[in-house]
């Protein structure tokens, strides 16, 4: 987006500190915030404090005495906690008595640390069939980007990736509508993401899937990337896997989940590999054949005189080069 001075729109972005390295690669946005920035530090207590209890006081809710304190010290001073603070306060707004959320509304919510997770845990195992679950898992597994030395982070999908075969759409888009009004995923403009990352910290089924594979995911988001670039690319076959990457076994993390165009890219990559191998195995046997041929011709027209071949065995000589080598 380009900045003017009379420009009509004031454009504000939020970037975590973490992804604050990744802007360095675009030119103008690295200008802009060269000029234009303003660090943001973690909360104070009276600020969380305000935070907390203003919005209940403009919506005439109100806290049972005791509850915001303890809500701030089980805040603490941990980095990443407003997620788990505003689940955690509004599941605790849904179990609220009348209209005062209470120390026991806190409790049966799972509190700061286990509110999301139990919301998610509740979901997954009593609002779901197993059919389903076996949906809602391959969501999450989608969303979630798997860190290098970090923590692993949401990550924006397509829809479209998220529905391995178009018979299934129907079951697939049940399951992120029941995610999605549980607060658990967020979905836009085509794209579905986790809602908080909290969800992948605190959630213990989730953080099992994600170490029982995670080579196998590493390696279904390459070859999501990779398949992505190849339809960019209009199927170019120069885009295709060559070699033993393209011959080698994939992964049971999408293996089983194997949405076009990922699979057809595979597939593709695996014809041309072993169609490649199959046609230099026949042209080596072919080149055995015809030096054979050659090495029987001068011994055949070359009787006493090896040293001398033949008119016969040039003609020869040359239909196996044409035959081996094209030549």
């Amino acid at each position: 987006m380009a900045v003017t001075d009379d420009a009509p729109v004031t454009l504000v972005l939020t970037l975590r500190a973490d992804f604050y390295a990744h802007c360095a690669q675009y030119d103008e946005l690295r200008e802009a915030l060269e000029q234009h920035q303003e660090l943001i530090g973690p909360m104070t207590a009276d600020e969380l404090r305000r935070a907390i209890a203003a919005p209940a006081e403009r919506g005439r809710w109100e806290f049972e005495r005791g509850l915001v304190d303890l809500i701030l010290h089980e805040v603490g001073d941990e980095p990443g906690a407003l997620p788990l603070l505003s689940h955690a306060l509004l599941e605790t707004w849904k179990r609220r008595r009348g209209r005062i959320m209470t120390l026991e509304s806190y409790a049966e919510s799972g509190g700061v640390r286990g509110a999301i997770a139990k919301t998610a845990e509740n979901v997954f195992s009593q609002q779901l069939t197993p059919a389903q679950q076996v949906i809602a898992r391959n969501i999450f597994l989608r969303l979630t980007e798997l860190g290098e030395g970090t923590q692993a982070t949401r990550r924006h999908a397509p829809l479209a990736e998220l529905i391995p075969h178009p018979q299934d759409a129907p079951a697939v888009e049940a399951v992120i509508k029941l995610l999605a009004d549980a607060r658990l995923i967020t979905t836009s403009e085509g794209t579905a993401e986790v809602a908080h990352e909290a969800l992948i910290r605190e959630w213990p089924t989730l953080r099992r899937w994600l170490d029982e594979d995670r080579q196998g995911l590493r390696i279904h988001r390459e070859l999501t990337e990779d398949a992505q670039e190849w339809v960019k690319l209009k199927h170019d076959p120069g885009a295709l896997y060559r070699g033993a990457i393209a011959s080698s076994q994939p992964s049971e993390a999408w293996r089983c989940w194997p949405p076009w165009p990922r699979s057809c890219f595979w597939i593709q990559s695996d014809t041309a590999a072993r169609h490649n191998a199959s046609l230099a195995a026949d042209n080596a046997a072919i080149a055995a054949t015809a030096q054979a041929a050659s090495a029987q011709a001068i011994r055949a027209s070359c009787g006493a005189s090896p040293l001398v071949p033949t008119a016969s065995y040039w003609r020869l000589l040359a239909t196996t080069r044409r035959f081996a080598y094209g030549m």
